[in-house]
């Protein structure tokens, strides 16, 4: 079984592709939030986000 995760606006995320990280932003929704480690909501990523630039 494949692990999952739940990834927010703002992750730093690098593609296989490239070497230069970036930071995620939400594009797809504005209706899911996930709370961060201070308590800030943030917009929850959707598989959408996947392939998109930065």
């Amino acid at each position: 079984m494949s692990k999952k995760y739940f990834v927010c606006q703002g992750a730093i995320c690098q593609c296989n592709f490239g070497n230069t990280p970036d930071k995620l932003l939400v594009k797809t929704q504005k209706s899911v939030y996930l709370n961060d480690g201070e308590g800030l909501y943030k917009l929850a990523a959707t598989t959408k986000e996947l392939g998109q630039t930065f």
